[in-house]
């Protein structure tokens, strides 16, 4: 789950009663045939730091961080296709407002692994691929935008296939989205007509 999803969310209750359709809202270990996959869902903050000591916050995020990055270390095989799901905000990225609401618990470039074959992560719009990191590490980005800070994104999904020898081809596919646009313009003498037919012609 991630930072717009609740439990309750009523639309998951139908989707949710797929066999092959896993929801998860804390840490989590899924096999699926050969692959094995670590869910991470979306930390608050506010909610695993509300007992820590107000002095000692750094400390309290980087042991909840790493105590997740050891849980998943641990699962890892080396027999099987190891992915990472995981709904968050790595360190040194630029984020829009709306992508950023100062409770995300940032998850620090140190803690990936190349042992892991691919981490598909959520929470920007964009598609990205995060470098000076070990392993692949994609956003995958969303398939419509939603916002007008993603006016310059493409929009879409990824395809990920593993081989044989762990080898991790990523491809973006774009969708035909209807495209957000900012205009600026100043009412003049022609007032809201004006305003409205330099919005039509753009």
């Amino acid at each position: 789950l991630g930072n717009h999803d609740w439990k309750g969310l009523s639309a998951f209750s139908d989707f949710a009663k797929a066999s092959n359709v896993h929801i998860c809202d804390n840490f989590s270990c899924i096999d699926v045939g050969e692959m094995t996959v670590f869910a991470v869902p979306y930390i608050d903050r506010r909610k695993v730091l509300k007992n820590a000591d107000i002095n000692r916050t750094a400390e309290a995020e980087e042991k909840i961080m790493g105590d997740i990055f050891d849980k998943i270390e641990e699962g890892i095989s080396g027999d099987r296709i190891n992915i990472l799901a995981m709904h968050g905000s790595v360190e040194g990225l630029f984020y829009t407002s709306e992508e950023v609401f100062g409770n995300d618990l940032i998850i620090k470039k140190k803690y990936f692994t190349d042992r892991i074959d691919y981490t598909a992560l959520g929470h920007i719009h964009n598609m990205k691929k995060i470098e000076d990191i070990k392993g692949e590490v994609y956003y995958s980005g969303s398939p419509i935008k939603c916002t007008f800070g993603e006016e310059e994104s493409d929009s879409g999904f990824v395809i990920v296939e593993i081989d044989k020898n762990n080898r991790t081809t990523v491809k973006h596919i774009k969708t035909p989205h209807s495209e957000l646009k900012t205009i600026y313009a100043f009412i003049s003498e022609n007032g809201m007509e004006g305003l409205k037919e330099r919005i039509n012609n753009e």
